[in-house]
C-alpha cells in the first residue's frame, strides 16, 4: 500500500499531541507523522526525512501557527540528540512531562494513582555534572560533540547549554590535541564534574589499552581550572569483564556531595547527573520509605550507595545490592568515609542477591529498586512478590518500563499510592518518577 507521505516532500501538519520522544504528533490524509521542533497546538510545514509502514518523521520547516508555548532556542547544535525540547517553555516542558507520566501509566500498566504535578529545576540551564562526546573523523579533520538520534553521525559541538562551561574547554583541548597529532585513537570523551568542589575527571575511551603522545595530551588538560584527574578507558582482553582504566594522570576518584554526605565518585561508577534536583528527589524517596529507624532496607541497583547512605541513618539496617563491583568497592568506602556502619554492600545481580538474601531469612521492610531504563528484571519483581516488604519505594528513569513493572506489583499484592515526576533533565524529553507502594493486606495472613 502507498503511503500519502514522501520522502523529501513538504506537508502541512496540525501538531495535537506531543510523543513520548517529544516529537510533534499530527496526521496527513490520516496517516501519521511525528515532527520534530514541532509543540502542540502549532500548524506547521513538516519535510519528511523517514516513511515507514505505519509512520513517518519529519523536520518543521516553518511554524505557520505559534504555540505560546514556543520560544526561540539559543543553542545552534540542531539535532545534536542532547536536548529534544528547546524549542518549548519551560512550563511547557513540566506540563508535557507530568502528563506524559499519567498517560504511560493508564494506557501500559492500566495503573489509576494520584500522580503529582512535577518537581520543577530552579536552574533548567547548565545543570549536567556529566557529559559524554563522541569523536569522528570527517575528511582530515576530528568531528565532537554528540551523536544524532539512532544513528552513528556525530553532530559538532562548540558550546552546551546543558554542560558547565569548563567541560566545553576539555572537549576543545582534546580537540587541538587530536587534530595536531593526528590521533585516531581516541573515541569518546567523558567528563565528570564536582559540584562541590569544582573538580574534573577526563575520561578517554580509546581503541585499545595504548595512547600515543598521552604527555601532550595531560600537558593540555591539566592547564584547565578543576582536572584533577585523567583516566584511560579501554576494552578488556577478558571477555568476561567490562571495560578496564589506566590513570593517566592525578586521582583514581573526584569527590561529590549530596547534603552533607560525601561520595568517591570514580571512572565507572553512576551518580545522578543533576545535582540540585537529586537532592530533591532522595527526599522524595526518604518521604516515601517513611523509616522510623527500625526497618530493614534494601536497595537495589543501589550503584555507589548513594541512596542507601541517605536512608541509612534513619533505618536499623540497610543492605546495597550492585552489580558493578567497581561501584560496591566505592559504596563501601563512602559508607565509610561518612562513617556510617549500618550498610551492607553486596556485588551481584540484583535479582540473584535479593533472593539469595530472601532465602537465607533476610526480609526487607522497605526495598528501594532504582533499575536502568528496561526497568526490573522479573525474577526481581517475583522474589519482591514472595517477600512482601511493607513499603517498595520505586525510582525510574523510563514512565514505560515503570508502567509495565507497577502492573506486576499491582497483580501480586501490592497498592500504587503515590507516584511523583521529578525534572531532572531539564530540555529533555526524559522524566525522572518516584512511585510508592505499599502491601496489599487483603490475603496477607502475617498481619
Amino acid at each position: 500500500m502507498k503511503q500519502p507521505v514522501v520522502v523529501g516532500e513538504s506537508y502541512i501538519i496540525d501538531i495535537v499531541d506531543l510523543s513520548s520522544e517529544g516529537l510533534g504528533v499530527g496526521k496527513v490524509n490520516g496517516f501519521t507523522v511525528f515532527t520534530r521542533g514541532a509543540v502542540i497546538g502549532e500548524r506547521v510545514e513538516a519535510r519528511i526525512f523517514k516513511v515507514t509502514k505505519n509512520y513517518a518523521v519529519a523536520d518543521a520547516v516553518k511554524i505557520i501557527i505559534s504555540s505560546p508555548d514556543r520560544i526561540e532556542p539559543e543553542c545552534n547544535a540542531k539535532n545534536c540528540g542532547g536536548c529534544q525540547l528547546l524549542h518549548l517553555s519551560y512550563e511547557g516542558q513540566l506540563r508535557y512531562k507530568t502528563n506524559k507520566v499519567k498517560n504511560m501509566l493508564k494506557r501500559i500498566g492500566k495503573i489509576e494513582a494520584k500522580v503529582n504535578d512535577i518537581i520543577g529545576a530552579d536552574k533548567p540551564w547548565h545543570y549536567r555534572n556529566k557529559a559524554e562526546f563522541a569523536v569522528m573523523w570527517v575528511d582530515d579533520d576530528p568531528v565532537i560533540g554528540f551523536r544524532a538520534p539512532k544513528s552513528h553521525d556525530v553532530i559538532p559541538v562548540e558550546r552546551c547549554y546543558i554542560q558547565d562551561t569548563a567541560v566545553m574547554d576539555v572537549v576543545k583541548a582534546v580537540r587541538e590535541f587530536i587534530k595536531k597529532f593526528a590521533n585516531h585513537e581516541i573515541l569518546s570523551i567523558i567528563t565528570k564534574l564536582s559540584s562541590f568542589n569544582g573538580n574534573i575527571m577526563v575520561i578517554l575511551e580509546t581503541v585499545d589499552k595504548d595512547l600515543s603522545d598521552s604527555e601532550y595530551l595531560i600537558d593540555y588538560l591539566k592547564q584547565i581550572k578543576g582536572v584533577v584527574s585523567i583516566v584511560q578507558l579501554f576494552k578488556c582482553e577478558d571477555k568476561r569483564k567490562r571495560e578496564k582504566t589506566k590513570i593517566l594522570y592525578g586521582v583514581n576518584k573526584i569527590i561529590d556531595k549530596i547534603k552533607d554526605l560525601y561520595f568517591n565518585i570514580t571512572p565507572l561508577s553512576f551518580f545522578q547527573v543533576n545535582p540540585e534536583q537529586t537532592v530533591k528527589l532522595y527526599d522524595k524517596v526518604l518521604e516515601y520509605a517513611d523509616l522510623s529507624g527500625n526497618e530493614v532496607v534494601v536497595d537495589a541497583y543501589c550503584g555507589i550507595g548513594t541512596i542507601s547512605l541517605y536512608l541509612a541513618r534513619k533505618a536499623k539496617e540497610v543492605y546495597g545490592i550492585e552489580v558493578v563491583e567497581e561501584a560496591v568497592e566505592a559504596a563501601k568506602e563512602n559508607a565509610a568515609i561518612n562513617h556510617i556502619a549500618n550498610a551492607n554492600f553486596i556485588a551481584g545481580k540484583a535479582e540473584d542477591e535479593l533472593n539469595s538474601l530472601y532465602k537465607r531469612g533476610i526480609v526487607a521492610d522497605v526495598v528501594v529498586v532504582d533499575p536502568p531504563r528496561r526497568g526490573c528484571d522479573s525474577r526481581l519483581l517475583e522474589t519482591l512478590a514472595a517477600m512482601k516488604p511493607k513499603r517498595i519505594v520505586y525510582v525510574s528513569c523510563d514512565p514505560g518500563t515503570l508502567a509495565r513493572d507497577l502492573r506486576f506489583l499491582a497483580d501480586n499484592g501490592f497498592d500504587v499510592i503515590e507516584v511523583q515526576p521529578v525534572d531532572m533533565f531539564p530540555q529533555t524529553y526524559h522524566v525522572e518518577v518516584v512511585t510508592l507502594l505499599v502491601r496489599n493486606t487483603k490475603g496477607f495472613s502475617d498481619l
